[in-house]
Parts: C-alpha cells; structure tokens; sequence
C-alpha cells in the first residue's frame, strides 16, 4: 500500500487481477466482516453507456451501520464521508484499489473521543487490502 504523495490521505494498491474481480471480491468479503456493501457505481459503464471512453473503474460504498452511527453522532456532518468509498480503476493496464486514510476524519470532523472508533474504520481498509492480496493477487 503506498500514500501518494500529491494526496497525501490516499490510500492506494496495485492488484494482479482486473477491476470487476477485485469489485466481486469486495461484494463477497465485506459480509465475513460484518460490512454492508450499500452501493456500486459503475462509472466505466455510465461513461460508455453515454457515448464516452473511460476504462474501468468502480466505486463502492460500504460500512458497518453500528460503527458509523457512532461517529455521525459524535459529528453529524462526517455523514458527507461516510459510508466508507473505495475506487476500483483500471490506469493503463493496472488493477488500483484507492480510498482515503479514514484518519482524516480526526481532522476534519469534531470526532473527539471517537479515536478508537476511527481506528477501527483504518483496520477494516487495512485488512480488505491484505485479504486482497492474498487472494486475488
């Protein structure tokens, strides 16, 4: 996993397997964890679908309803980050997994208190991204 550096909250991965695998991979995952896969926009398909070229790429929205309530309580306006988005995209031949270090949300939002709670959302990215490494490459 790198930080990049022109995003320094964005969480990024290169994996050997294309888009949609990494995406049915995800949709299959995140129930064993007790995550909810809310939605999946596929941008790829809306850009051919009007006539224009954009390779593949994914957003899903995904979370644990228990977890985020917490902190939408602790702040209600972190719900503009939350649920949780992670980006699928093809970049020249490349499988990429990004989404944002969700320890951002310390310093965006008044989440005072709630640090343990932020840390948990780290933790599920940080073991979606190494149980798709192990498993899909």
């Amino acid at each position: 996993m790198t930080d990049t550096s022109s995003t320094p909250d964005l969480m990024t991965v290169t994996l050997a397997t294309s888009v949609m695998n990494v995406v049915d991979e995800i949709t299959r995952w995140a129930p064993t964890r007790r995550a909810r896969v809310f939605a999946v926009i596929d941008h790829g398909a809306a850009a051919r679908a009007a006539g224009l070229e954009l390779q593949d790429e994914v957003l899903l929205v995904l979370g644990n309803p228990t977890i985020g309530t917490t902190l939408m309580r602790a702040d209600p306006a972190v719900g503009l980050d939350l649920p949780l988005r992670v980006l699928v995209f093809d970049k020249d031949g490349t499988t990429v997994l990004a989404y944002r270090d969700p320890q951002q949300l310390t310093r965006l939002f008044e989440l005072r208190g709630a640090e343990e709670t932020v840390a948990k959302l780290a933790a599920f990215l940080r073991d979606m991204t190494g149980h798709l490494q192990r498993v899909v490459g």
